[in-house]
Parts: C-alpha cells; sequence; structure tokens
C-alpha cells in the first residue's frame, strides 16, 4: 500500500519517490554502499547513480509491471533493505 511504502521511506530517509516522464523511478536522497551499489548492478541494468545529487533513477522494466506501487517498493526493499 502507499502508507507502507511511504513509512519505508520514512525509514530509509527517503523523500522523493517519482515514476519521470522517460519512465523511471527517481529516488532521492540516496547515499550508497558498495555493496547496494553491486546489487543494483546486477539486479537493475540501465540504473544510474548522480552522488552529486544523490539521486538514483532505475528504469522500468518491460513491459511494465501493472502494480506501480508493489514494483516501487520492491526495488527499494531489495535496494535499501539490508543496509
Amino acid at each position: 500500500t502507499i502508507a507502507a511504502l511511504r513509512a519505508a521511506m520514512r525509514r530509509w530517509g527517503l523523500t522523493e519517490l517519482v515514476l519521470t516522464p522517460k519512465q523511471q523511478l527517481r529516488i532521492a536522497p540516496v547515499s550508497l554502499s558498495d555493496s547496494q551499489q553491486v546489487r543494483l548492478e546486477r539486479r537493475y541494468p540501465g540504473h544510474r547513480i548522480r552522488a552529486d545529487q544523490q539521486v538514483l533513477t532505475v528504469p522500468l522494466p518491460k513491459p511494465a509491471p501493472e502494480d506501480l506501487i508493489a514494483w516501487a517498493a520492491r526495488v527499494l526493499g531489495e535496494v535499501f533493505g539490508r543496509r
């Protein structure tokens, strides 16, 4: 649910979670450990990290998932859940 997603974002210190017009999930602010970056490389090829702006973008899979909230929650859990 959206409430659970917001609670997870607060827990991980995230304030921005947006689906961009370019079909990417934008997450901010992010500060990733080396292991989190390796996990991103493996799970989400095509992602981008802009360290200077503390922004992570993850491309939407093709075909796009029907439940975007669940997909976004899964991305956050896979990236930030094992800090």
